[in-house]
C-alpha cells in the first residue's frame, strides 16, 4: 500500500510539475522581463528601462488562421534565441506554439527583431517569408555583427527553411534591404547591403536568384537603407 500511495503521489507531482512548465513557458514568451544588460553584454542606454521592449512584429494570416513570428523567445540559455511561431485566436487569448509544425525546426536568430518581407517572392502563389537579420548591433565590437538571413519557403500548409546562394548562405553583417521588381519584369528582386556591400539578387521568374553584376556605390559605403526607385522613368 505504502508503495502504491508513493506512485500515485510521484504521479500527480510530475503532473503537476509538467503543468507549471506549459504555463511558465507561455509567461516567457508573451511577459518576458528584458534585463537592463542586452543578450552581447552590452549596458542599456536606456536608465529607465531594459534594452529592448519587442518580440518580432511579423503577424500573418495563413489558411484563415492567425500566426505570430516572435524572435527574442530564448529556450537554451541567456544568449540563445530563435524564430519561434505561434498560432493565436485574438478572440480568446488562444496561444499555441507551432514551431516544429510550420516552421520545421528551430532556427537561431542572429540579432533582435530584424525586418521581415511576407511576400510571395519565389513565384508559386503562395507567400513566404525573407528575414534580413541584422546580427548582433548592440555589441560595442562591430566584428561580432555578423549573421545569416533566413528565407522560410511557404508551402501549402507551412514553410520550409531554403537557402538562396549569396544570400542566406553567407554570415555577413547586413543591414540595408528592399524587396521590389527591380528590373520591372513582375519578379520580386531582393537588395541588400552591409559588410558584403551592396547586392542585387534578381528574380528570374521562377524563384531562382541570381546576384547582379553592379557598379561599385560612390565612396565604397555601405548604406544603413536601401530602396528600389525608377528616377529616369524607363522601364526599369
Amino acid at each position: 500500500m505504502k508503495r502504491t500511495i508513493l506512485i500515485s503521489f510521484l504521479l500527480v507531482v510530475i503532473s503537476s510539475t509538467g503543468f507549471s512548465q506549459i504555463i511558465r513557458e507561455k509567461q516567457a514568451v508573451l511577459q518576458k522581463a528584458f534585463p537592463k544588460n542586452n543578450i552581447n553584454g552590452a549596458a542599456s542606454n536606456d536608465s529607465t528601462g531594459p534594452v529592448y521592449t519587442e518580440f518580432g512584429d511579423l503577424f500573418f494570416e495563413k489558411n484563415s488562421k492567425q500566426y505570430w513570428l516572435a524572435t527574442y523567445t530564448q529556450i537554451v540559455g541567456p544568449t540563445k534565441e530563435y524564430y519561434r511561431l505561434f498560432e493565436l485566436k485574438q478572440d480568446s487569448g488562444y496561444v499555441k506554439e507551432v514551431t516544429l509544425e510550420m516552421l520545421g525546426g528551430y532556427y537561431e536568430v542572429g540579432g533582435l527583431n530584424p525586418p521581415y518581407y511576407y511576400e510571395d517572392i519565389d513565384n508559386d502563389g503562395i507567400k513566404d517569408i525573407l528575414i534580413i537579420d541584422h546580427g548582433k548591433e548592440a555589441d560595442p565590437d562591430w566584428r561580432n555583427w555578423s549573421a545569416y538571413n533566413v528565407f522560410f519557403k511557404g508551402t501549402s500548409t507551412g514553410f520550409k527553411k531554403t537557402e538562396i546562394k549569396g544570400l542566406t548562405d553567407i554570415k555577413a553583417y547586413y543591414h540595408g534591404h528592399d524587396v521590389a521588381d527591380f528590373d520591372n519584369d513582375g519578379d520580386l528582386d531582393i537588395a541588400v547591403s552591409g559588410s558584403v556591400g551592396i547586392i542585387i539578387f534578381r528574380n528570374d521568374g521562377n524563384g531562382i536568384f541570381t546576384q547582379m553584376q553592379i557598379g561599385q556605390a560612390r565612396g565604397n559605403f555601405a548604406p544603413f537603407s536601401l530602396k528600389f526607385v525608377n528616377t529616369d522613368n524607363d522601364p526599369e
